[in-house]
C-alpha cells in the first residue's frame, strides 16, 4: 500500500467548475435542463374501439429474456429474481390505447389498479 500514488486522483481548482442552478418560482434550470414544480397529468380520451391488449403492451424484450433465464443453468431462486427483474422490459403504451381499452374494461381493471399504488 505504501507505493500507490494518489496525486493524478484530485482535480486542480481551474479544473473543477461547479454549475449552479438558477431557481425562480416555477422551475429550476441546471446543467442546460430546465426542471419545473409543475405536474400536469396527461389526459386520456377514448378515441375508437377497444384494442388487444398486445396492441398496448410490448413484450419482445421480455419474452426473450425469460427463454434465456429459462434455459440458463442458474439456480432456482436466481431464475426467480431475474424473471422478476426481466418484467421491467415489459413497455405500455398507455397514451394511445389505454384509454379504449380502460373505458371496456373499467370495472375489472379499476378494482386492481387501485392496489398497485404504493
Amino acid at each position: 500500500m505504501d507505493n500507490l500514488d494518489f496525486t493524478n486522483l484530485f482535480f486542480d481548482d481551474d479544473e473543477f467548475v461547479v454549475d449552479r442552478p438558477s431557481i425562480d418560482e416555477e422551475s429550476i434550470t441546471f446543467g442546460g435542463g430546465k426542471y419545473t414544480s409543475k405536474v400536469q397529468a396527461p389526459h386520456y380520451i377514448p378515441s375508437g374501439p377497444c384494442p388487444s391488449i398486445s396492441e398496448f403492451v410490448d413484450t419482445r424484450k421480455y419474452e426473450e429474456l425469460i427463454q434465456k433465464i429459462n434455459a440458463s443453468n442458474v439456480s432456482d431462486d436466481n431464475k426467480r429474481f431475474l424473471r422478476l427483474a426481466a418484467a421491467r422490459h415489459i413497455v405500455f403504451n398507455f397514451l394511445d390505447y389505454f384509454p379504449d381499452y380502460f373505458l371496456d374494461n373499467f370495472l375489472e381493471v379499476l378494482v386492481f389498479l387501485g392496489e398497485f399504488q404504493y
